[in-house]
C-alpha cells in the first residue's frame, strides 16, 4: 500500500510539476502578449511622435477595453488632431506659396512702373530744360528785336534829319 501510495504521490507530483511548468510557460508568454506588446506599441508610437517621424495616417489597434485600450484611444485621438493640424498647416503653406508668387508678380510690376516713372521723369526734366533754354533764347531774341527796333528808329530819325537838312 505504501508503494502504491508512493507511486500515486509521485504521479501526482509529476502531474502537478508538469502543470506548474505549463502554467509558468503560459504566464511567461500570455502577459507579454497581452500587456507588454501593447505597451511597447504605445511606446514606439510615442517615440515616433516625439521625434517627428510618425506616420499620422496610422492608428494604434484597440483590441480590449482596459486601461491600455483607453490610452491607445486617447493617443489615436491625439494623432487625429495632429494630423488635422498638419493638413491645415499644409493648406496654409500652399496658400502662402500662392500669395508669395502673386506678391512677387506685383513687386515686378511695381518695379517696372517705378522704372517707367523714372524714365518719364527724366524725359520731363529734359523737356523742361529744353523749354527753359528756348525761353532764354526767346528772351535774347526779344532783346535783340528791341535793340533792332531802337536802332531802326534812330536810323529813321537820322535819315529824316538828313533829309530835312538836305531840303533846307
Amino acid at each position: 500500500v505504501v508503494k502504491d501510495s508512493e507511486e500515486s504521490l509521485l504521479k501526482q507530483m509529476y502531474i502537478i510539476g508538469s502543470l506548474d511548468i505549463f502554467m509558468l510557460i503560459f504566464l511567461m508568454f500570455v502577459p507579454k502578449k497581452v500587456v507588454v506588446k501593447p505597451v511597447e506599441e504605445l511606446d514606439r508610437v510615442a517615440k515616433e511622435l516625439a521625434m517627428g517621424d510618425a506616420d499620422l495616417s496610422k492608428r494604434l489597434p484597440v483590441k480590449s477595453d482596459d486601461e491600455l485600450a483607453d490610452a491607445a484611444r486617447s493617443l489615436n485621438t491625439f494623432i487625429e488632431k495632429v494630423e488635422k493640424l498638419e493638413d491645415d498647416v499644409n493648406d496654409i503653406d500652399k496658400k502662402t506659396e500662392a500669395q508669395k508668387i502673386e506678391i512677387n508678380y506685383i513687386k515686378k510690376s511695381l518695379d517696372e512702373l517705378v522704372k517707367q516713372n523714372k524714365e518719364q521723369n527724366e524725359q520731363l526734366k529734359n523737356i523742361s530744360d529744353a523749354i527753359a533754354k528756348q525761353a532764354t533764347i526767346l528772351e535774347k531774341i526779344q532783346r535783340l528785336e528791341e535793340k533792332y527796333q531802337q536802332g531802326m528808329i534812330r536810323i529813321h530819325t537820322r535819315i529824316d534829319n538828313e533829309v530835312k537838312m538836305c531840303e533846307e
